[in-house]
């Protein structure tokens, strides 16, 4: 994965398109001002409709939304997903499995995103909520889907250039409010790429590929 900061000349374009352009006196608005932050209450049944809308007529998997900063500028989203993926861990066909790797892919005005959720853990059988706190590196422990910790970022994409924005340990948690084959929903809160860079989200992912793996993503 690339460095946590964009290339220099990445961050350049970032920031530039993320800033309010200006010529004289005139001002051009940030794209971010015709967002919806759906994570508040009222907003959640037009975010509920969001997601079922574009998901019945097989044009997403779901929806995300966030606001706060990233790399310094500020962002509001409110998008569909285009793609929803997880990851389970199954050691032999007659063992259990386990959540593993939550991958939520979207676009906000200036970027694509991916939010990679990593050592989620339970039991996939079992549709009970869990709350993890952030930890970078958390799918390396060897306690990864029993310990109620999760490895969370962005990969953040550019004109084809990535970067990724680590969650920062300790900085938040995500919560897991329903968690089954069908649909996953959440809410998460932390620090990424710096802990002066502060996100909070929510999401509704349709799966629409679900993979099984003999041992935990690291």
């Amino acid at each position: 994965m690339r460095r946590a900061l964009l290339p220099s000349w990445l961050g350049i374009v970032f920031v530039a398109s993320m800033s309010a352009g200006c010529l004289g006196d005139f001002q051009t608005p940030s794209a971010y001002q015709s967002q919806i932050y759906y994570c508040e209450t009222a907003n959640a049944p037009a975010f509920q409709a969001l997601a079922q809308s574009c998901q019945s007529a097989g044009i997403c998997t779901g929806a995300l939304s966030m606001r706060g900063t990233m790399q310094g500028q500020p962002l509001t989203v409110g998008t569909t997903l285009q793609q929803s993926t997880v990851a389970l861990v199954q050691a032999n066909a007659m063992a259990p499995a386990f959540w593993d790797v939550l991958r939520l892919t979207g676009a906000s005005p200036y970027f694509e995103f991916v939010l990679h959720i990593k050592s989620v853990g339970g039991d996939v059988t079992v549709d009970e909520a869990r709350t993890l706190s952030l930890r970078a590196g958390a799918g390396a422990l060897p306690t990864s889907l029993d310990d109620n910790l999760s490895d969370v970022g962005q990969t953040l994409q550019v004109g084809g250039a990535n970067a990724e924005q680590q969650g920062l340990s300790d900085s938040g948690s995500i919560v897991l409010t329903k968690l089954t084959k069908a649909e996953i929903d959440g809410v998460f809160h932390g620090s990424f790429g710096t802990t002066n860079d502060v996100v909070d989200g929510c999401f509704i992912m349709y799966p629409d590929q679900i993979v099984t793996n003999p041992l935990p993503s690291p």
